[in-house]
């Protein structure tokens, strides 16, 4: 089934984050990946802000058209057309909702929508861009440190970096009781955050699953950042059970 899309986004300007403007037309769903990908026409907004789009379809068609159901490759998008039933020649909009919070940093999420015709049963949709958060987190927040000798000390760092360095922001550590022998630090350093995690394993433990949060407490309407550490530990060599002598 041939349908006409277009996509026209706007122009506009908040929290500091340019919201990128492109205007393409194209025949044929399948080319829309393709198309988009050449002319870099990806979405850029804050990862805090809802952030929507609208597709138009037209029947080309000289018989009646029915759209069906939609999925989704994210849950971070509500999906819905106006309309499900396309005389010859009628358009719909598609609303494509990316939710506030949702998404991080670039990402690719495909969008599939069902027909009753039976030359395509189903349009695919590619949308690409980029959610800027208000800092960028190195390492990955959720990590897997492997096995951890008990007794001995380890120390992981993350650098939180702000994306809008004349941004004015405020963080708070969140957790509950730590475990013995483990501590976590906020600094606020010149031109970003550094967070140090040390963990000196017990004996008796076998496994740790360390999970705190930073707390953004200014500018307002951002997501905490949630933070996991995942390992095993193994108790020192010397307190390893000795083999037993045997007589000959």
């Amino acid at each position: 089934m041939t349908i006409l899309l277009k996509i026209d986004d706007f122009v506009m300007r908040k929290n500091n984050i340019v919201f990128m403007k492109y205007c393409l037309w194209m025949y044929a769903i399948f080319c829309v990946t393709t198309a988009l990908a050449k002319n870099n026409s990806h979405l850029f907004f804050a990862s805090n802000q809802k952030f929507s789009n609208r597709y138009e379809l037209k029947n080309t068609y000289t018989t009646v058209v029915k759209l069906g159901k939609i999925r989704t490759s994210c849950t971070c998008a509500d999906v819905k057309y106006l309309k499900s039933e396309l005389q010859p020649g009628e358009s719909t909009e598609l609303i494509v909702t990316l939710k506030a919070n949702s998404l991080s940093g670039p990402f690719t999420h495909t969008i599939y929508v069902e027909t009753d015709n039976p030359k395509q049963r189903f349009m695919r949709f590619v949308i690409k861009g980029n959610a800027i958060p208000l800092l960028k987190v190195s390492p990955e927040p959720v990590r897997y440190i492997g096995t951890l000798q008990a007794g001995k000390k380890y120390e992981y760092k993350y650098e939180l970096v702000p994306t809008n360095p004349k941004e004015n922001i405020s963080l708070e550590l969140i957790h509950s009781k730590l475990p013995v022998g483990t501590d976590i630090k906020l600094e606020t350093q010149e031109d970003k955050f550094l967070l140090t995690v040390s963990i000196t394993p017990q004996k008796e433990q076998k496994s740790i699953s360390l999970n705190f949060a930073v707390k953004i407490k200014e500018p307002k309407d951002w997501a905490d950042i949630k933070f996991t550490l995942n390992g095993r530990i193994q108790s020192s060599q010397s307190e390893q059970p000795k083999p037993e002598k045997t007589t000959p």
